[in-house]
């Protein structure tokens, strides 16, 4: 997924999913070690889900779509030791309301 979001996208915010107890830096390694360097440039890392988020609306203009993966409607994450209450719904609809 990540190859077609970096051949296609303008710009591509890598974040956290469900790390389920596995580092984020490692996870982020992993995602990037088969992108070609010259694609790096476009790429931006946010650890924090609803940083990254609210970054890619903050960073899109109006002719621009904002495409959220991953997560989509579920209510909560899991980090390895416990389930966390976050929506992406919801973290969309509080920027919008900012």
């Amino acid at each position: 997924m990540w190859t077609v979001a970096v051949q296609w996208a303008d710009h591509v915010v890598i974040t956290e999913d469900e790390s389920y107890g596995e580092s984020i830096n490692d996870i982020y390694q992993d995602i990037v070690r088969d992108i070609p360097a010259e694609s790096m440039q476009n790429i931006y890392f946010e650890p924090k889900r609803k940083d990254a988020i609210w970054y890619a609306l903050e960073q899109a203009t109006s002719w621009d779509v904002v495409l959220v993966t991953w997560m989509g409607d579920l209510e909560s994450r899991n980090d390895g030791t416990k389930e966390i209450a976050r929506s992406d719904i919801d973290v969309i609809k509080q920027y919008s309301t900012n």
